[in-house]
């Protein structure tokens, strides 16, 4: 719940404080951009400074400085209230956010932000709604693709797993795990 970082400097075992958070970073979502590049997530009532924020590791001042945090404006605003739960990968240059809870409860809606225009747009809705479950990269016939899997409906906990189509934009269904799982 603060707005503190810690930052692993390569190579090393230690860690060293970070920059500050410019948002409540507890339940954000935060994915890498480049070798150098992040960005979290996360969109409420109390998210004043933009809600998708990016930070840059290769700065003058260093990694750990306050200095990388780039523009509030860099970035476009998440299209929906997304306080927890989320989940966000990136393949090839969209960055795909879906799920997690909101201003409705339990989300399905998926949001595709395109890494290279720093646009976003709505995507084809999950076939469940969904929270803290895992959204992850997978090569599917040396295709890339996105695998969301498992997770908290709203109503109990999820055995099912999803597949999303980057060329397609569509979510189909993938299969099954053996057991329900969340969280």
């Amino acid at each position: 719940g603060t707005a503190s970082s810690e930052f692993l400097p390569a190579g090393k075992t230690v860690w060293t404080e970070g920059p500050d958070l410019p948002m409540s970073f507890r339940h954000s979502g935060a994915v890498a951009i480049s070798t150098t590049r992040f960005l979290i997530m996360r969109r409420d009532s109390s998210t004043s400074s933009g809600s998708i924020r990016e930070y840059d590791t290769d700065t003058v001042m260093g990694p750990t400085s306050n200095d990388g945090w780039q523009p509030v404006d860099t970035w476009p605003e998440l299209l929906n209230k997304r306080y927890s739960g989320m989940g966000c990968a990136v393949v090839g240059t969209k960055l795909a956010i879906s799920g997690g809870s909101g201003d409705e409860g339990y989300q399905k809606s998926t949001e595709i932000v395109n890494l290279e225009a720093r646009s976003i747009e709505y995507g084809a809705n999950m076939l469940q709604k969904r929270a803290w479950f895992h959204l992850l990269p997978i090569f599917s016939s040396g295709e890339p693709v996105l695998w969301a899997v498992s997770g908290w409906s709203g109503a109990g906990f999820l055995s099912t797993v999803e597949q999303w189509n980057p060329e397609t934009g569509n979510w189909t269904e993938a299969g099954q795990l053996i057991q329900r799982r969340g969280d």
